[in-house]
């Protein structure tokens, strides 16, 4: 998690470049929260997109995507438990 706060912060940073403005903390804040969620978005999207890949294969590798399927639904329940303790 601590990537996705260094990733905010530069993207913030960058608004602030591209305005050519100092934005207040809150300005910041509020940013930061739009490019967090829009980010935990498309890492979940990602997530569920990787499980139907991996639950599509031939009949004979089932097995080893139900495996793959799983310790991605795990990835996926920790990143949303690590960002629940986050707020």
């Amino acid at each position: 998690m601590e990537k996705l706060g260094e990733i905010v912060e530069e993207a913030v940073d960058g608004i602030a470049a591209i305005l050519g403005t100092a934005l207040s903390n809150e300005q910041k804040s509020k940013i930061a929260k739009v490019i967090e969620k829009a980010a935990i978005s498309a890492k979940l999207d990602g997530h569920h997109s990787a499980v139907t890949t991996a639950l599509n294969c031939p009949e004979a590798d089932q097995d080893t995507a139900h495996r793959i399927a799983n310790a991605i639904e795990r990835s996926n329940n920790l990143l949303i438990e690590n960002l629940k303790a986050m707020r």
